[in-house]
């Protein structure tokens, strides 16, 4: 009998989880309450239900009874995959965990309580007097606690942007909650880890470009990173702290520090796969492991295979888009003619509405590229962006 796995979400970012799993032999099912959602034609079952409905999607569980469940890159759907986890007692994080990593000031408490470095913070809730809140220094950045793909961050300046700043962040969270926290200041990366038998393996560090206040929306990943060895070192320690504390057993962790002159400080983690194809796609370019393939495998009971291979680099770099009707599509075929470029991701067509880019969800397309010399890769990346052109109206 073919082994079942249900993943839940059918959205472009579980693709890849969806290709990986039907690439192994698994009759895949698929849950996601939009119903064209891309994912559904390469399904085997569809499940209409909502990624963060947890009631529905154990029930749905308990009926088709998968021998692995698991979501990619996102992180609200992470509560009902553990509760459906829990419910069929398979492979997973626990419910605990997964409330953990996915409230930023549940996190954030519990690495105070682990002494896990990261910023000062404040819970506010939107009604609260402003006048009454006490903020230990300017600049500070307010967030949801329940958002993510930089929706919903700004950056404060003084005590007479705060209120609105306030205001911007609760209007992107679900509970009306915003966490204001310390502007750390230094180079940004990531840290994408498997957990196997409670031990965290570091795959690789990303370098991170961001937009800059007052969004700090990404702009381009890198792997490996280029900082100093010992930075490295000390990254890996703190993510490894980080993963104890929060008590993340197994799967996938896509940790996000900032290395301030004090050095590197903790920012959040997630319980799953990097987005913006981080985990799906350059952690294999850049260390030929299969980090899709080795959630499934986790999410399964079994030990994946995470030897390092030959390193490459690898860069993925966001186009940018006036806002307005995108009426045509320059440059494409000729970035994807670059040595180099391994693919062109276009996330508008014309007719449709290029907003301002005020986070991840806002930016219309990107490159991916990979190859033996960093500058290289460097160069042909910002050669193949620089071809793409959004034309709006």
């Amino acid at each position: 009998m073919t082994e079942r796995i249900l993943i839940i979400g059918g959205s472009e970012l579980q693709l890849p989880a969806i290709l990986e799993a039907r690439s192994m032999g698994l009759e895949v099912g698929v849950a996601d309450q939009d119903v064209h959602a891309i994912g559904r034609s390469y399904a085997d079952v569809f499940f209409p239900i909502s990624t963060i409905d947890e009631q529905a999607v154990v029930g749905t569980a308990r009926s088709w009874r998968p021998s692995a469940i698991i979501t990619i890159a996102t992180d609200w759907p992470m509560r009902s995959v553990a509760r459906a986890c829990e419910a069929l007692q398979l492979p997973s994080i626990s419910y605990r965990t997964a409330r953990l990593c996915t409230d930023k000031f549940l996190m954030i408490q519990e690495f105070q309580r682990c002494d896990v470095a990261a910023p000062w913070f404040r819970l506010i809730q939107a009604e609260e007097d402003i006048d009454s809140i006490s903020i230990p220094s300017y600049p500070c950045v307010t967030k949801p606690v329940d958002s993510s793909g930089s929706r919903g961050v700004q950056v404060v300046e003084n005590f007479e942007q705060l209120k609105n700043a306030i205001d911007y962040s609760s209007k992107q969270s679900r509970s009306g909650m915003v966490l204001v926290e310390e502007f750390l200041d230094g180079p940004e990366v990531s840290v994408e880890m498997l957990v196997i038998d409670g031990h965290a393996h570091v795959l690789v560090i990303t370098d991170k470009v961001t937009s800059g206040p007052p969004n700090f929306v990404e702009s381009a990943h890198f792997q490996p990173s280029q900082l100093e060895p010992e930075i490295q070192e000390k990254i890996e320690q703190l993510s490894k702290q980080a993963v104890e504390a929060l008590e993340i057993t197994t799967g996938a962790v896509h940790a996000e520090i900032i290395v301030t002159p004090r050095g590197p400080k903790m920012v959040e983690v997630g319980a799953r796969m990097g987005g913006d194809r981080i985990g799906s796609h350059m952690v294999e370019l850049s260390t030929g492991i299969n980090m899709t393939r080795a959630v499934i495998q986790l999410a399964f009971g079994q030990k994946p295979d995470i030897e390092l291979r030959t390193p490459r680099y690898v860069a993925h770099r966001f186009l940018r888009a006036n806002p307005g009707q995108v009426v045509r599509i320059d440059g494409v075929i000729q970035a994807r003619e670059i040595p180099g470029v391994q693919e062109v991701f276009i996330n508008r067509s014309v007719g449709s509405r290029q907003p301002e880019i005020r986070s991840s969800g806002d930016r219309p397309g990107s490159v991916l590229v990979a190859g033996e010399n960093y500058e290289e890769v460097v160069e042909a990346t910002e050669r193949a962006a620089g071809l793409i052109h959004f034309v709006v109206e």
